[in-house]
């Protein structure tokens, strides 16, 4: 996975490079640039992007091991599941899992039956 800026579980941008997830350090006045941090506190692997989210480097060396894509995929499809079910309060919640993991096909083929479940239990 290259890239990706994606919402957190509380609504925050989150970066994903390389299989590392990213939470947001700071922006620069200067430059514009972003500094984003490892979520893991005791890692201080750092990754820089543009005004436009476009990956520029990266500083430091991860002291931990990547996360797994399907955790990756599960945690864009939750969050994704649960802001839509909060916009349609009326819509069933089979649906609104089925329609946030249609845009994912790549991750849709890594979840089980028992992760849709947990999906629709969430919302």
């Amino acid at each position: 996975m290259e890239f990706k800026i994606i919402e957190s579980k509380r609504g925050c941008r989150m970066a994903v490079y390389n299989k590392f997830k990213y939470n947001f350090g700071s922006t620069s006045k200067e430059d514009g640039f972003t500094r984003w941090r490892c979520v893991t506190r005791t890692c201080s692997a750092l990754i820089y992007s543009d005004k436009s989210d476009f990956f520029l480097s990266t500083a430091g060396e991860h002291n931990h091991e990547s996360y797994d894509l399907t955790n990756i995929y599960r945690q864009i499809v939750n969050v994704g599941c649960k802001r839509k079910a909060v916009e349609d309060m009326h819509v069933q919640s089979k649906k609104v899992v089925l329609k946030e993991i249609a845009p994912n096909d790549h991750a849709a083929t890594t979840f089980t039956v028992n992760d849709i479940n947990t999906f629709t239990a969430t919302v």
